[in-house]
């Protein structure tokens, strides 16, 4: 969690949890599809959303970053 606050005050972005805690992994995959998504990979976005989708979370896209709700 510490690394991912890190990251969101490089990147300026704000990753908003629900009350449950969002497993580790699942994060690191919202993380890697925001970063395809700012750098136009749309593809490899789409794929990763999918992913996390499998793993049966959703992932939200907002203006202050994403939102990882279970599905």
């Amino acid at each position: 969690r510490e690394q991912m606050i890190k990251m969101d005050s490089v990147l300026g972005l704000k990753i908003v949890e629900s009350e449950e805690e969002i497993p580790q992994d699942i994060k690191e995959l919202a993380q890697k599809r925001l970063v395809a998504r700012n750098e136009k990979n749309f593809s490899e976005a789409d794929r990763l959303r999918d992913e996390i989708k499998e793993k049966g979370y959703a992932v939200d896209d907002t203006k202050d970053g994403y939102r990882l709700k279970k599905l």
